[in-house]
Order: C-alpha cells, then structure tokens, then sequence
C-alpha cells in the first residue's frame, strides 16, 4: 500500500551574533509536524537535525527542542547557538543545517534543508530578515518604498528586503579593533549598494555616520547575485585620533542612491514578480552576513 511520509513545515533560516552561545526561544525557528503519532514530544526520535559545517556549527550547537505540555503535541522548534569563547576558528560562518522527520511506525522519513548563519560582535542577527525588520534602524517600514516580502510568490520560509527609496542601517557592535572583517550580501536590482560605515561622532546615530568603510553597487536586475566587500576596524579617525570604542562598531547600510523611482505597488515577492512588476532603481536584498575575514563563510 501507498504509505504517506511525515509532514514538516520549511523552517526558517537562521541568524546569529557571536553572542548567542545559549539555547533560547529565539535562537531558531519553530515549526509544525504532522503524520506521525501522537505525541511525538515524548519520542526524540521522531525530530532530529543535523549541521552540514561542523566547523562552522558544531553538533552539539543545534538541537530539536519541543515546548512540552500545554503546546500542541505537534509544534517543535530547532535551535542554534554560536560557539562559546574562546573556540577555535571559525567562529563566524554559514552552514546548512538539515531537519528530519520519522514515523518511528513505518521507517518514512521528510527533510528540510535550512541556513545558520553566525555573524561577528554582538548585536546582528537578522541578516536574512526572517524576524523582518527587528534591529534594523530608520528603515520606514510603513512606506511601501521599502519592506520585508516573501522570497518566492507564497510564504517560503525565506523573507527578502526590498528597498525603491531611502535605507536600511544595523548597528554592529562588539567588533574587536584593527581587524579584518567580510561584509556579504545577495541582492537582485539596481540602483542600490551595500554599504559599511564608521559610526560618527555619536556612534547611535544612523544618519550621521563616520567615513565609508566599503561599498558594493547592486548592478544586476535580472537575477540574485552575491556582492561581497572587506575592510578593517580603523584604530584611529580621520585626524589621526586613536579610537575607543568607535573601533568596536560599524553600521552596516542598505541605501538606495536614487530617491525618485517612485511606486511600486504590493504586493509583488522579491523574486517570482521580478523584473516584470518593479520599477528600474528598486532592490532586493537578503542573507547579509558579516565575518571575520578568514573565516570563509
């Protein structure tokens, strides 16, 4: 007879600052089985995950976890955690983590490959824009010139930035002085960049920053391609000043250079309606990383 494999929602992806090193609720992502017997809270084996880079993501830092009592029987998270330390390198990275689903009754399995990203210092974790807009700052959620869609024409578990007008800023802090660090995003549009800055003389403020660290045009509507810049903390500023804590930070920024490419009516996802539905000068952007340089995320 036709046997039916377990059900299990996409989870998804994951971001992380190197500050994370606990188990928490919001250190990944829930989701749902189904097809399998009840309860499958009290038999661990019915979820198990696994990292595709143990060097990036140890076993021991990814996990199934179920809520327990009082929770649906079918409801389960996966949760990560960056490396405590002091760890060996890498300590930032990206690796595949895949999610398994077993009907201990007849041996099926269902799997669902997702993204666990570990980004330096101690605040970004929202690269992928899977929490939406949580952490990144003066990003006018509320006009349509600039809001988090679905990648792909349904709900995927992969959520995408799209930005026509103004910016996008994350405020990284944590960052060790005079170091060499990766910043790399996927973008597909034109008329954008993906910028690093030198927090200015009040390191909170988005919209007065510092000298430009590094930047990386978005060229291509066509498809999603991979931009990727490098640049060191700086020790001192402009004036030959040495730096403090201004050394420790940057603000990574998603800026539209052209502010006049007016509307772009919703809703379209960021990668099926395109470039037919938008508008030339607007941007997708997703999976923003930042890592130490050698790392080779």
């Amino acid at each position: 007879s036709l046997i039916h494999g377990p059900a299990m929602t996409q989870p998804r992806d994951v971001s992380l600052h190197q500050g994370q090193t606990a188990f928490n609720w919001d250190t990944g992502p829930g989701l749902s089985i189904g097809r399998v017997p009840s309860n499958p809270a009290f038999n661990p084996a019915v979820l198990t995950v696994s990292s595709g880079n143990l060097a990036v993501l140890p076993a021991a830092n990814v996990r199934p976890w179920f809520p327990g009592l009082g929770v649906s029987a079918f409801s389960a998270q996966i949760q990560a955690r960056a490396k405590t330390a002091p760890a060996p390198a890498p300590t930032t990275g990206r690796s595949d983590a895949t999610a398994v689903v077993t009907d201990p009754t007849t041996g099926a399995t269902t799997s669902r490959t997702f993204t666990v990203t570990l980004n330096a210092g101690n605040s970004f974790n929202n690269g992928d824009f899977e929490r939406n807009q949580a952490g990144w700052a003066n990003t006018w959620f509320s006009d349509e010139k600039i809001k988090v869609h679905n990648e792909g024409s349904t709900y995927d578990g992969d959520k995408a930035l799209f930005l026509s007008k103004g910016g996008a800023a994350y405020r990284v802090t944590g960052l060790e002085p005079n170091t060499q660090y990766i910043l790399r995003g996927r973008a597909r549009g034109t008329g954008s960049s993906l910028q690093a800055y030198q927090p200015g003389t009040d390191p909170a403020a988005m919209w007065s920053p510092g000298p430009l660290l590094a930047e990386a045009p978005v060229t291509d509507r066509t498809q999603w391609v991979t931009y990727q810049v490098s640049f060191w903390t700086p020790s001192v500023d402009n004036s030959g000043t040495p730096l403090v804590d201004e050394s420790r930070e940057v603000w990574i920024t998603l800026w539209d250079v052209n502010a006049n490419d007016g509307a772009n009516t919703e809703p379209w996802a960021c990668d099926t309606a395109w470039p037919t539905n938008y508008l030339t000068g607007a941007t997708c952007f997703d999976d923003i990383g930042f890592f130490k340089f050698g790392d080779n995320p």
